[in-house]
């Protein structure tokens, strides 16, 4: 609890002038996502020239892989030119999903009547 000379206590307190911010720097930058980052290094010259981005210069390398004989190399520009193969799954037998209302759950226990498998089948 605050004591009454600590309420009172306002000579601390230094209100802000007409027309100016609590916060005069406004708010910070926006932390960049690692693709935002890397496309901007992307941008910058990757050759003395200049002709060539960085992007282009490691395209350019990994091309250069996939000439020479590398899996992943040549994945990787497959994935990034025509997509990423969809992987089928082929399933035997079928799939039998049962729903027993609640009302009919509650009249077959402890009372004798037919169970589940036994409606099933009928």
């Amino acid at each position: 609890m605050s004591t009454a000379k600590q309420r009172g206590n306002r000579s601390g307190l230094r209100p802000f002038k007409p027309g100016q911010s609590g916060n005069p720097k406004g708010r910070p930058p926006k932390v960049r996502c690692i693709p935002d980052i890397l496309r901007k290094i992307g941008e910058e010259p990757g050759t003395r020239d200049g002709e060539h981005t960085k992007l282009n210069v490691v395209m350019r390398k990994v091309f250069e892989f996939a000439l020479a004989g590398k899996a992943w190399a040549v994945e990787f520009i497959a994935e990034r030119t025509e997509g990423k193969a969809i992987e089928r799954i082929e399933q035997d037998g079928e799939w039998r999903i049962t729903w027993t209302p609640l009302a009919d759950t509650r009249r077959t226990q402890g009372s004798g009547g037919s169970t589940n498998a036994e409606r099933d089948s009928e």
